[in-house]
């Protein structure tokens, strides 16, 4: 029978991860876009405000982090032969791939309205999929190493789709073509062929472990779970906070490169290399998280990030393209700890909450709370990145672009301040791996009546 559970160490399961992890794949390419090119694809290409741009894909995107609790409503109350994750991740995706054709492939033009609802459409078939495959992960991973080797799976299989979607402004910068519509239209096609074979091998991975609990994520269970999950509301503050330095600077980065540095051929090369980076950096930040534990790990690799984004960046002149690039390939070395760590905590301190209530660990519920204030700060650093560009007298569709410095500044400004308040935040997490292993062992000591069926120990 196909198992429903990682053995940590069992070498037979890590084909299962593998196929497990391949819908990170197409999920992922989609983050290049969405959150870098579609903002310079509409301004530049079609001449949109940049301002009003990111004012829409704010509310979006506030759009897309109410849809969490409700897909972590739904899927937690879904009973089929299959599971209560699966049937989600196929239902989200025709509606990701209209979504995703809609917006990278529009009709000549395109205006606000379209923007807004193109990207809603997408932003809600991406949430469909993303919050039952995470908590399908948690679940699969048990102990304080295995949701670790879980995530370092799925992870990795994410970043390498970043990865692969970096590659097409790269292709299109040598065949004559920027950020323009034969870019985004080969995206699109990627991202179509790609989803329906991912998700269909992952459906052989696992079975979905059986469920005792009937409990359902909604709106009242989230906010219960950030009251009384005090090292899930930590984990949570601490990721919002982050999550917006990253975002911002990645919303900037492509004007900073085009306009700043003058080498808009090295968006592609920005977003890819540090991506492949990344990956190659997993083994190592693994190995840290097993000897200092998984938040401490994050904590370094947010610091040394933090470092290389402020002082390297500062002396940079205007033909340092190159430089930059340098630099980001650094970053890309330093961030695999906070790109491929949280995840695994947040099935941790749904343990906490399950052996401090009594009850269930409500795992889609905290994944759900997890992605809707993660989103929510990620809306916000494009709604404020943006804007605050133009604030400052940026203006790439005028005739002579000015105040080009702004991009670099910026750029800085919104992303190391952050990573060192997620520093502060993550260096004294309480809940250490001894806590962990001690709270799986009175969970697995529960009756069956009043166990999880998604939390059992070795």
């Amino acid at each position: 029978m196909t198992p429903a559970y990682l053995i940590d160490g069992d070498k037979r399961h890590l084909g299962r991860l593998a196929l497990y992890s391949l819908p990170a794949i197409p999920l992922s390419i989609m983050i290049v876009p969405a959150t870098a090119l579609v903002p310079i694809f509409y301004t530049g290409t079609f001449g949109l405000d940049l301002a009003l741009v990111g004012l829409v894909l704010l509310a979006v995107r506030l759009f897309d982090a109410l849809t969490d609790p409700v897909a972590g409503y739904l899927s937690d109350r879904t009973r089929t032969p299959i599971g209560r994750r699966k049937p989600w991740l196929l239902a989200g995706a025709p509606i990701l791939l209209i979504g995703v054709w809609l917006l990278f492939a529009p009709p000549l033009s395109p205006g606000l309205a379209f923007l807004a609802g193109a990207s809603a459409l997408t932003y809600l078939g991406w949430t469909l999929i993303q919050i039952p495959y995470w908590s399908w992960g948690a679940e699969i991973g048990r102990s304080y190493d295995e949701r670790t080797t879980v995530s370092a799976f799925r992870e990795s299989a994410m970043i390498f789709g970043i990865a692969l979607a970096s590659l097409a402004p790269i292709i299109a910068a040598n065949y004559g073509h920027g950020i323009d519509r034969v870019t985004m239209f080969a995206l699109a096609g990627l991202v179509t062929l790609l989803l329906p074979i991912a998700l269909g091998l992952s459906m052989f991975s696992f079975r979905e472990p059986q469920d005792h609990s009937g409990q359902a994520a909604d709106w009242t269970a989230l906010g219960q779970v950030l009251k009384t999950n005090a090292p899930f509301r930590r984990l949570v503050i601490a990721f919002a906070i982050i999550e917006f330095g990253k975002g911002a600077s990645i919303a900037v980065m492509p004007y900073l490169l085009s306009y700043y540095f003058s080498q808009a051929e090295l968006i592609g090369l920005v977003l890819l290399i540090p991506y492949v980076l990344i990956i190659a950096s997993t083994p190592f930040w693994l190995m840290i998280s097993r000897r200092v534990g998984k938040h401490k790990a994050i904590a370094l690799s947010l610091f040394l990030s933090a470092l290389l984004l402020s002082v390297a960046i500062v002396p940079l002149g205007r033909e340092d393209g190159l430089i930059f690039l340098a630099i980001e390939c650094a970053v890309g070395l330093t961030a695999g700890g906070f790109a491929v760590l949280p995840y695994a905590i947040v099935g941790d301190t749904a343990d906490h909450y399950a052996d401090q209530t009594g009850g269930d660990p409500m795992l889609a519920t905290h994944f759900a709370a997890w992605s809707f204030v993660r989103k929510l700060m990620l809306a916000l650093a494009v709604g404020i990145a943006l804007p605050l560009l133009a604030l400052a007298g940026f203006d790439p569709k005028a005739e002579t672009v000015e105040n080009v410095e702004a991009t670099k500044w910026l750029f800085i400004a919104l992303a190391a301040p952050f990573y060192l308040a997620g520093v502060a935040l993550l260096a004294s997490f309480p809940l250490t791996k001894e806590k962990h292993d001690a709270i799986v062992t009175r969970l697995a000591s529960r009756t069956p009546q009043t166990a999880s069926g998604e939390t059992h120990g070795h």
